[in-house]
């Protein structure tokens, strides 16, 4: 073995822990950033109820605030950003996420389509009482 080598070994594990958990950081920003824009885009374009919980909403909602799913390891910028731990904000925005990852999770699980935003819809305007998707 040549023993050159181990002081690399032993420098080289605490900085590569370092550069992925930096990594895991950047794509928690992302989502939450992504998760933010989304909230004001379909506020500002399809309803301000989306930023109201439970305010009646319909399945052309969800997609919009659900449909990033592809980009985010099929679960969408919602889930990712609430299992990250959010970003910070009121109460009232952390349980905002909160809801919006339960719905986009619904939306997944009944197939990302169609019926994905039905279900989706239907688990937001009962107030979380019909069968809503999983953060587990």
């Amino acid at each position: 073995m040549n023993f050159c080598s181990i002081p690399f070994i032993l420098i080289s594990a605490p900085f590569i822990a370092t550069l992925i958990h930096a990594q895991g950081d950047t794509a928690c920003g992302v989502a939450c950033d992504t998760y933010n824009t989304n909230l004001a885009n379909t506020a500002a374009g399809f309803t301000p109820d989306v930023e109201t919980p439970f305010e009646p909403i319909n399945p052309a909602d969800v997609l919009q605030m659900c449909g990033d799913f592809s980009e985010f390891d099929n679960y969408g910028s919602a889930i990712v950003c609430y299992q990250c731990g959010g970003f910070g904000g009121s109460d009232a925005q952390v349980e905002l996420l909160y809801y919006w990852a339960l719905v986009c999770a619904t939306y997944n699980e009944n197939g990302a389509d169609t019926n994905g935003q039905i279900a989706g819809a239907e688990c937001w305007n009962s107030a979380l009482q019909t069968d809503c998707g999983s953060l587990q």
